[in-house]
């Protein structure tokens, strides 16, 4: 699990989902400094740790935890967890 305090890379939330598979979740918080900008490059970088998440195990389930409310993340999940199978919470 990652050290988010730190800020170290890895999976934040590793858990059991509902349908009793791993769960790998990688959160994202609210952006700090240019908000949409930064928003935009941690979900493309979460992305592309799902990415390389699966690739480590194809047999998990994967997630990415996205405050509520921050319009930025809310435009960006649906269109990805349509084309990608990725779950958004």
């Amino acid at each position: 699990m990652a050290d988010t305090e730190s800020r170290a890379p890895g999976k934040d939330i590793i858990a059991l989902s509902p349908d009793g598979r791993e769960l790998w979740v990688s959160v994202k918080g609210f952006p700090e400094n240019s908000p949409n900008t930064q928003a935009r490059h941690w979900f493309s970088g979460a992305v592309f740790d799902l990415i390389l998440y699966h690739d480590e195990n194809p047999d998990v389930t994967l997630a990415l935890g996205l405050p509520d409310g921050f319009p930025t993340y809310k435009g960006l999940p649906p269109p990805c967890q349509v084309a990608s199978g990725i779950n958004a919470f």
